[in-house]
């Protein structure tokens, strides 16, 4: 956080992106080598198409985990977010669009379906998270409500209640 504005840049999770490319990509590539190499010692190596394409594929599949990320951006224009490079401009949604928030825990598998971009399986609307349960839950003019993942919760909520105080939902139970 610099000059009143929020920058939270979130990546794949450690173990979570190991497992990755464990599993896409040293598991087929070890299996694939296995029987060309087989075949070579018996002469009769054919590197094939099916053979590029699980090389490439593996490739594909890294690349898009390694550069997997979530930015979000707090400026007094609004709330600016991307899941790059899913979305490769940010969305903005301007502080007059928003009704109520509040930093809410969720479950990104029994909500949503699981991490990325993802319509609620329960009427909860649309999440963009990478990783973690915390998040930046808007409710927005339109009836809309729109999750955004955080593991910085309480610098999001200090510099969205400078901008915008009176519509947090914390702040209006207090209120009353």
């Amino acid at each position: 956080m610099e000059n009143n504005y929020y920058i939270e840049v979130q990546r794949i999770n450690k173990l979570f992106f190991t497992i990755i490319i464990v599993f896409a990509g040293i598991i087929p590539i070890i299996s694939l080598s296995l029987v060309l190499y087989k075949d070579y010692k018996r002469g009769e190596l054919d590197f094939s198409f099916e053979a590029i394409l699980v090389y490439s594929l593996v490739f594909a599949i890294i690349l898009f985990f390694t550069f997997l990320k979530l930015e979000t951006k707090i400026t007094p224009d609004g709330i600016l977010f991307r899941l790059s490079p899913l979305t490769p401009k940010f969305k903005k949604i301007p502080f007059n669009e928003i009704h109520y928030y509040c930093i809410r825990k969720y479950n990104p598998l029994t909500e949503y379906g699981g991490w990325g971009i993802r319509l609620s399986i329960k009427g909860g609307g649309i999440a963009y998270t990478i990783s973690g349960t915390t998040g930046l839950q808007l409710y927005l003019n339109s009836g809309k409500k729109v999750l955004i993942g955080t593991r910085q919760p309480d610098s999001l909520i200090s510099i969205l209640n400078n901008f915008i105080p009176n519509k947090n939902i914390e702040n209006k139970e207090k209120q009353l």
